[in-house]
């Protein structure tokens, strides 16, 4: 039996919806109706396991990636922002300080999670601890945008997580994953349930910021539309994604 049969003769799973109030709903008969087939591009394959590995061994935790021409950049777990170009690995930029080795020196060191391309060269990073930044890859410049020791509508950003930008780079939305927990203790995040996360949007030009969605469940990854009408946000622990219309300019 070759990988993509044993793909396909594994148990199929019950679908499962889970509503804000916490009931699960069945159907008339007692049971779950089963669910739809995976075809076309959803159907199950071993593509990935054909992958070409990089720079392994030499990066710990690489998150997000983006790319400005040739050159690749990514956040790693001990808090650096990374260039790879021409086969090289290289430090550009940090957030914070400090011995970077277990979970609990993440807040002095921070953790760049989401990271993405500017219009105008530069990189947008969301850092879980330290907040949101903007990062002049080719000087080396860090500027800080949004602090997370500053409360946005009466509460502090406690996990910063991602974002996306708008083309011309005014508006920056992103999520914050939590008011109470930190990025360290996202598995007590997610056990616990806690909907204090939030999708923010931020004006580069008028430095502002405001909520769009409260009382998310560890908000996560977030993408503008291709129209930049509408954001869609991973809402992780009601595995399902949820959508904010925005004004266009």
């Amino acid at each position: 039996m070759g990988d993509a049969d044993g793909l396909r003769q594994r148990r199929r799973l019950q679908p499962q919806v889970v509503t804000d109030d916490g009931q699960t709903p069945e159907a008339k008969d007692g049971s779950f109706k089963e669910p739809p087939l995976l075809l076309g591009v959803l159907q199950p394959n071993t593509k990935l396991r054909k992958a070409e590995r990089l720079f392994e061994n030499q990066l710990v935790g690489p998150e997000s990636i983006a790319n400005i021409g040739d050159a690749m950049f990514t956040g790693t777990l001990d808090g650096r922002i990374i260039k790879f170009e021409s086969g090289e690995v290289e430090t550009i930029a940090r957030f914070g300080s400090g011995p970077c080795k277990t979970q609990d020196d993440e807040p002095a060191c921070g953790r760049p999670l989401g990271i993405r391309a500017g219009p105008n060269g530069t990189l947008f990073v969301a850092d879980a601890y330290k907040g949101l930044f903007e990062v002049n890859p080719w000087k080396r410049e860090v500027k800080l945008l949004v602090s997370s020791d500053i409360p946005i509508e009466g509460r502090k950003m406690s996990f910063v997580n991602d974002l996306t930008i708008t083309r011309d780079g005014r508006k920056i939305y992103f999520t914050d994953s939590s008011s109470k927990w930190q990025r360290r203790d996202y598995l007590l995040l997610v056990m616990e349930g806690t909907d204090d996360g939030r999708l923010l949007e931020y004006d580069t030009e008028t430095k502002e910021v405001k909520v769009l969605l409260d009382q998310l469940r560890f908000p996560n990854g977030v993408q503008l539309s291709p129209a930049e009408d509408f954001v869609l946000v991973a809402e992780t622990t009601m595995a399902r994604i949820r959508s904010c219309l925005v004004r266009r300019q």
